[in-house]
């Protein structure tokens, strides 16, 4: 069994809430600027913009488009679709503020991040856009917890890219083979794992296909905080 020497965590739906963050961001969002002017439900405009959202996403994976692009974009496309002529920077900063600010631990994962710190090195390797990464680094106190912060808005290179998992070891000084990757995405961050050489941890409640992938996960859990038991269990084992 690998005895690992560093941890390499996703961001947002890993460590941070990120669905109930961005659920109250929208829902300010379509309060302030949507409900009105569209005559759709809270439902239809979510979805409306999961869909644009997922699909620029998909565009920065795929190396189409830069990771600080998608915020406007993302925007000026859901304003078109309503037909509404608002200032889109306006709406952009709105959102990434109130998401930003209402980011906060799932239940029991910062304990057990501060039990890893105390035998791993520890970092994050998260796409999203810069300064609203920055803000929930800062806001969630994971400063003190993480040797490294690599984002892709600010690298200008996204996850599952290799050369962004390449910057991550770097800056932890270890090799692929001494790093668990930890994430709830199998595009970005199994697949990026794999391109990366290094192991991987799903995190997620859902069955996994891995059919389309060269293996399956090393393991899989419902929730970071599993990790500390699992991984003193490996050791053991």
């Amino acid at each position: 069994m690998k005895n690992y020497k560093a941890l390499l965590f996703d961001l947002d739906n890993t460590l941070l809430d990120f669905s109930a963050s961005e659920s109250i961001a929208l829902t300010s969002l379509y309060t302030n600027h949507f409900t009105c002017k569209t005559g759709h439900s809270f439902n239809k405009f979510r979805n409306e913009y999961h869909a644009i959202n997922k699909r620029f996403w998909q565009q920065v994976e795929a190396e189409e488009i830069k990771p600080n692009d998608v915020n406007l974009l993302r925007f000026i496309k859901l304003l078109k679709r309503y037909n509404l002529s608002t200032d889109v920077k306006q709406i952009a900063d709105s959102y990434e503020n109130e998401m930003a600010h209402a980011a906060s631990w799932y239940e029991g994962v910062e304990h057990a991040v501060i039990q890893l710190q105390k035998n791993y090195k520890l970092g994050i390797l998260t796409n999203g856009v810069t300064h609203v990464q920055k803000i929930k680094f800062k806001n969630a106190s994971l400063h003190g917890l993480f040797e490294t912060l690599i984002i892709s808005g600010e690298v200008k290179l996204a996850k599952p890219n290799k050369k962004i998992f390449d910057i991550a070891l770097n800056d932890l000084g270890h090799e692929a083979k001494d790093v668990l990757m930890i994430g709830d995405s199998l595009q970005s961050d199994f697949q990026g794992a794999i391109n990366a050489g290094l192991d991987f941890c799903w995190v997620s409640n859902k069955k996994g296909n891995f059919s389309r992938f060269k293996k399956s996960p090393e393991y899989i859990v419902q929730s970071v905080k599993e990790l500390p038991e699992l991984l003193e269990t490996t050791v053991l084992a």
